[in-house]
């Protein structure tokens, strides 16, 4: 597998593993939520800063992170994680902006 190629797949897969194991190692709903709540702030950032270069593999890089973190969410509800990551992804984005 050439990675020079490949490597927004190879990306979404490790960022899809890490994202699983952070989720499985919080052992509270609290954690979980802020921890979904920090990195879609961070990725709100991540996708400001990328908005005028190749957007697709940024948006796959980021629902490869948020597909793991959500099937490693034991503890919180999925719906809830998944909100809190749109929120800080708006936020991050909105406050780069300005």
């Amino acid at each position: 597998m050439a990675i020079d190629k490949n490597w927004a797949e190879f990306l979404i897969v490790v960022v899809l593993v890490a994202g699983f194991l952070l989720a499985i190692t919080s052992k509270t709903a609290a954690v979980i939520y802020a921890i979904a709540l920090l990195s879609g702030f961070f990725l709100g950032r991540v996708i400001y800063e990328t908005r005028k270069g190749p957007t697709i593999p940024v948006a796959l890089i980021t629902a490869g992170f948020v597909v793991g973190y959500l099937l490693g969410t034991i503890y919180g509800n999925r719906l809830v994680v998944l909100l809190l990551f749109v929120v800080g992804m708006l936020l991050g984005y909105i406050l780069h902006e300005r």
